[in-house]
């Protein structure tokens, strides 16, 4: 699976030291040394933009003193994937972690639910703007309540609808449709809300699904549709229905980061602010060839109407509104609000017309 932020996930103790180093050995005033190289096991996706570019700043900044490695046999493709990443943080089995922020929705943390509320945050200067502000740092400190730190949250792509027989363009087109979803109970409802039916779906299976008629739609990016092949079951893709933004949490175990001496620790903050700085510019980087190559594949892009896609917010309302009743998220969503009324939304990248579905409202 693509992720560009690394797996952050803390282990049991579970620093490995590169090879030809020893623990690290007792000084005259009683202190241990702090090892010459130290690896951190992490748990989580691989190829994530902003994920990747992190993993390599850490090494480079310490000159392969502290390296990140992520442990493939964590990779559990069911869909409790992401919790169990987190699980693995909190009793060390891992050292850090990523996964997407609404993960935390289905173990009992709201503090993040506001970055997927529908609709809210539906471009990348905007994403881009929330994640620079204070939101993160106030955001972050509650995953504590699961026995793992916050590290940064890192911006990733947007997320829009896809479909096997025809583009979702309207709220109508969502009425019982089998939409497959990651576990995440923000966006169950709002789906639900429209009239689809959300089906928990891991990420080995949505071709399947999606093949047998299971599921005859999904949320998801342009990367994870083109490295799972989803194209071949789902060719359209509505694409300026952007749902919510994909957001990954770093996260990592509190006892190992201790551990770590005030130089490692130093070189993953600066790597994590980094790639928080730019993840927004690596993910719509690697948009247009993503759409190239997509195109080639025999994906046709729709475009929904204004009216369309104002209708799709309206019927959203409701769950946002739900969001709402909690006064956290509340005033987060009335501080991204407030973000998007002085946050420019970024062109839309060209469509091939060869590529374009024939809708009505496609140009």
């Amino acid at each position: 699976m693509s992720s560009v932020m690394i797996r952050l996930g803390i282990g049991a103790i579970a620093v490995a030291l590169a090879a030809g180093c020893g623990s690290g050995s007792a000084t005259k005033a009683g202190k241990a040394e702090t090892p010459s190289r130290v690896v951190l096991r992490a748990a989580g996706f691989d190829e994530v933009p902003a994920v990747e570019y992190f993993r390599k700043r850490v090494a480079e900044l310490s000159h392969g003193a502290l390296r990140i490695e992520i442990v493939d046999s964590w990779d559990n493709l069911k869909t409790d994937r992401e919790q169990h990443w987190v699980s693995l943080v909190a009793d060390g089995t891992a050292d850090l972690g990523w996964v997407d922020t609404w993960t935390f929705d289905t173990l009992g943390v709201t503090s993040l639910q506001a970055l997927t509320a529908p609709m809210l945050i539906d471009s990348y200067p905007l994403e881009q703007a929330v994640l620079a502000s204070d939101i993160p740092g106030k955001m972050l400190p509650k995953l504590a309540a699961l026995n793992v730190t916050g590290v940064a949250l890192l911006a990733d792509e947007l997320r829009r609808p896809i479909a096997v027989k025809r583009p979702l363009l309207q709220a109508a087109d969502w009425r019982g449709v089998k939409v497959a979803l990651a576990r995440s109970r923000v966006k169950a409802d709002a789906l639900a809300g429209l009239g689809a039916v959300p089906v928990p779906v891991g990420w080995d299976d949505q071709p399947a699904f999606l093949r047998s008629g299971k599921t005859q739609a999904a949320e998801t990016d342009l990367r994870r549709y083109s490295i799972q092949g989803l194209d071949f079951y789902a060719p359209y893709v509505t694409r300026n229905a952007n749902l919510w933004p994909g957001v990954i949490a770093l996260i990592a175990n509190p006892g190992r980061l201790a551990k770590l001496s005030d130089q490692q620790r130093a070189w993953l903050d600066q790597a994590a602010k980094e790639a928080a700085a730019r993840a927004t510019e690596l993910v719509e980087r690697a948009e247009p060839p993503l759409l190239a190559s997509l195109c080639k594949r025999g994906v046709r892009f729709a475009t929904a109407s204004p009216s369309q896609l104002a209708a799709l917010r309206d019927a959203f309302a409701p769950a946002v509104q739900r969001l709402e009743r909690d006064p956290e998220t509340k005033a987060f969503v009335n501080q991204i609000l407030e973000l998007k009324r002085s946050t420019p939304a970024a062109a839309a990248h060209p469509i091939p017309r060869a590529c374009r579905a024939h809708t009505a409202a496609t140009p």
